[in-house]
């Protein structure tokens, strides 16, 4: 349609930048479930391959993140304008996707995922709005 794929805000830094983060984020993750039981016992997966995990997690958000875009700018929705249920779901569903190809993730786990993201968006962004961190509320 002679539009941009995706909003102006989506980059190759982001790209990268946002898939080495969730790689120390999995590294991090990884110490913690080695060095105390509480979180092996509470950890939802093995982060024995913390590295390929971290790699597809943000890599896998980031694309879903792109690929949402790519159809908000197709159906002509302004950039910042929200788009529920797609706006907190977009790298949720990326990273799962992405993820699966080195760890296996339940069907229990994912539903729940699926359900508390949502939830847990709105009412983080509610909180930074009303603190003043964001302009928003959405």
């Amino acid at each position: 349609k002679g539009m941009r794929l995706t909003g102006v805000h989506k980059t190759y830094r982001g790209l990268v930048c946002g898939t080495i983060i969730a790689i120390l984020t999995a590294y991090i993750q990884f110490g913690l479930y080695n060095k105390y039981a509480l979180f092996e016992h509470i950890s939802i997966i093995d982060y024995t391959n913390w590295f390929s995990i971290g790699l597809m997690l943000g890599f896998g958000a980031i694309v879903g993140d792109a690929v949402e875009s790519l159809f908000k700018r197709q159906y002509e929705i302004k950039p910042g304008n929200p788009w529920i249920p797609f706006d907190q779901l977009d790298f949720v569903i990326g990273g799962l996707l992405f993820v699966r190809f080195v760890q296996s993730v339940s069907i229990k786990i994912t539903v729940t995922i699926l359900i508390a993201s949502p939830v847990l968006h709105i009412i983080v962004n509610h909180f930074a709005y009303y603190t003043g961190v964001r302009k928003e509320k959405w």
